[in-house]
């Protein structure tokens, strides 16, 4: 559960995440709560989560070494994406199989731990990302 108590929440800090989301993804701010998903709501995965994960990193300043993008971030693959013979071929990588082990619920869609815009403010205050691995995982 999210504690949201003033000693711990940092307005100022929350608007500038919430700045930093609209001006990454063009949800208007007034839309986030401190509960809103980055993946499962506003739906940022494959390269534009890895492109937006860089961005955060690069203005809040945050350490994302402990971070790890397959917990909870799919890839982003296209509908025509087995039309194409480089598909084919990725199927053969370990990067493949390894992503074909992640988590899975019944309909085997990914399993992922979510990040909500308040991990982010969490993250961007202490300089390094959380440790979110006690977080049960959502399906994509």
């Amino acid at each position: 559960m999210q504690q949201n108590n003033s000693a711990q929440f940092d307005v100022t800090l929350y608007s500038r995440v919430k700045s930093f989301i609209e001006d990454q993804t063009n949800v208007r701010s007034d839309e986030l709560s401190p509960d809103t998903r980055i993946y499962h709501d506003l739906g940022v995965t494959g390269d534009d989560a890895d492109e937006f994960l860089e961005a955060f990193r690069r203005e809040f300043g945050v350490d994302m070494a402990n971070f790890n993008f397959d917990d909870h971030f799919t890839p982003e693959l296209s509908a025509f994406a087995p039309l194409s013979p480089f598909f084919w071929l990725f199927m053969l990588t370990p990067t493949y199989r390894k992503m074909m082990k992640r988590p899975r619920d019944a309909k085997r869609k990914f399993m992922v731990i979510p990040v909500t815009v308040m991990d982010l403010v969490k993250a961007a205050k202490e300089g390094n990302w959380l440790d979110l691995s006690d977080r049960e995982r959502c399906s994509s």
